[in-house]
């Protein structure tokens, strides 16, 4: 076992005190505070402080974004904070995110990331063990070199999967740009808005930088594949990423993705219907538009050959049949997406409307498991289990 496979952070910095900065109250006027900031086991990011001198009142319904100082070295930057409570002096805030930034010089050229993953309601399982380290590993060579997905916690959030490990990019917008795929996969996996609510830079064994993010709903729905059995997670990102900018370049995947989510987790079954109907709606925008490059009239449809333009059931059909998947049956459209879309109900039976539903999401998961290349378990609805 390798060096980068035994190495854990030794400082998950979830928490920055001995902050001073200034604050502007509900007059414009700046006022000179002491807070600490604290990623909780909830998943919120959550600051505290107090006003130095006279108390100000600081209540409004704007967020606004602030920058403190800590003692050693820290320069703290919050974005879209709102203040959710305030007993003159002290105060309570939410951000939506805080990223922090250690005025050290390098020690090294090698700095690595870690990030932590939270949404799901357990701990994803690698295709192989780390016994000393009570964890499962993903060797993720298609991200780059000493690159690693972890089954175990290592901030204590309520709702954490796992982390990953990667030497860093040039910037941090392309670290980001690797943490949204995984999340977007993962996110298939549990049928859950996965997020990273914690990730940080190491330079060797010191934190250099830190981003806290508070994290959102993850949703409620059940996972779509088997996440605690052996290679599953590591079957569906290894295949996806290898297609992710090929066979599957034009289709916006994490959209498709999210808008997946949103239509499995819905317990109004109207709502369900209606957030699949987006979702074809979408699948066949995209095909459309980046992969064929039809041309569109004046009004938006696209055209054929002949000018004259696609229905939806065509674009829709061959949309799927260019991915290989079988698409939706005939009864969706006329019963489901044609009365939505035209004429904003439904006058379908709830029988017919459950019914309806669970094929409909039985398609998009075949959709998107086919083109992300998974060969894995996935749920099997009518047999009641995983084949």
């Amino acid at each position: 076992m390798s060096t980068y496979r035994r190495e854990i952070p030794k400082l998950v910095h979830r928490t920055f005190t001995l902050l001073e900065g200034n604050i502007q109250d509900v007059h414009g006027v700046q006022h000179q505070i002491q807070a600490q900031i604290e990623l909780a086991n909830s998943g919120e990011v959550v600051i505290r402080g107090s006003v130095v001198g006279p108390p100000p009142w600081l209540y409004s319904s704007d967020s606004f974004n602030m920058t403190l100082m800590s003692r050693d070295g820290w320069t703290v930057h919050c974005e879209h904070v709102l203040i959710t409570s305030y007993q003159r002096p002290h105060f309570k805030a939410s951000p939506t995110c805080v990223t922090a930034k250690r005025d050290v010089e390098p020690k090294s050229d090698k700095v690595t990331v870690f990030a932590v993953f939270s949404g799901g309601d357990n701990i994803f399982c690698g295709d192989q063990s780390d016994d000393q380290n009570s964890r499962t590993v993903i060797e993720a060579d298609f991200i780059g070199r000493n690159a690693w997905l972890y089954g175990a916690p290592i901030c204590g959030l309520e709702k954490e999967i796992g982390y990953c490990q990667f030497d860093a990019t040039h910037s941090l917008d392309a670290d980001w740009a690797i943490l949204d795929r995984l999340c977007s996969l993962l996110s298939l996996a549990y049928t859950r808005f996965i997020s990273v609510p914690w990730y940080c830079r190491f330079d060797q064994e010191s934190p250099i930088f830190v981003r806290l993010v508070s994290s959102g709903f993850p949703g409620t729905a059940g996972n779509t594949l088997y996440v605690t059995h052996p290679a599953q997670i590591s079957d569906l990102i290894r295949n996806a990423w290898q297609r992710w900018g090929g066979i599957l370049s034009g289709l916006n995947v994490t959209r498709l993705i999210n808008q997946y989510i949103l239509t499995r987790g819905q317990e109004f079954i109207e709502a369900s219907l209606i957030l699949g109907s987006i979702w074809m709606e979408a699948l066949k925008y995209q095909y459309a538009k980046n992969i064929k490059r039809y041309k569109q009239d004046s009004g938006g449809y696209f055209l054929k050959p002949s000018g004259k333009p696609y229905g939806f059931k065509e674009l829709l059909e061959e949309a799927f049949e260019h991915f290989g998947v079988a698409p939706p049956s005939a009864d969706f459209i006329t019963k489901v997406r044609n009365p939505i879309i035209h004429n904003g109900t439904l006058s379908i039976s709830l029988s017919e409307q459950i019914e309806e539903k669970y094929k409909m999401v039985e398609t998009i998961e075949a959709f998107l498991l086919k083109v992300l290349d998974f060969q894995g378990l996935r749920w099997d609805r009518k047999q009641d289990k995983w084949s």
